[in-house]
């Protein structure tokens, strides 16, 4: 149980990784300056479709990619504290391998997201 749940997280984590720079620049375009100091809010009313799956796309991915450098760091350390135990050091390359699965992921899920939605903004479905 705990394997699969490591395994998933990593794959999860992958997705995540690219909403760092994409989060940013999607919040960003929420933002609003009061008194010279800028404040990022999701606002959920009066969004329109398109800004609030981009909004939810953008959290999602953020979140798979702190959980996917988390997992990422967790192999490290089990790999670099394993000792000559090669049991230890196996699972370590495990989680790393899976993690690095999961930031290809991300990365794919961004650029496939980004491919479909600027094809349906620009009508070339």
């Amino acid at each position: 149980m705990i394997k699969t749940v490591k395994s998933i997280g990593g794959k999860i984590a992958a997705v995540a990784i690219m909403a760092g720079a994409y989060g940013t620049s999607a919040l960003a375009a929420n933002s609003t300056t009061i008194n010279g100091n800028q404040i990022n809010a999701l606002k959920l009313s009066n969004l329109s479709m398109e800004e609030f799956l981009s909004n939810a796309m953008s959290i999602i991915l953020l979140l798979a990619g702190i959980l996917a450098v988390a997992y990422l760091i967790y192999g490290g350390i089990l790999y670099v504290t394993a000792g000559g135990d090669s049991e230890k050091a196996g699972k370590g390359r495990v989680a790393i391998t899976n993690a690095i699965i999961g930031i290809i992921l991300i990365i794919l899920a961004l650029v496939i997201y980004n491919s479909v939605t600027s094809a349906v903004t620009k009508g070339n479905l």
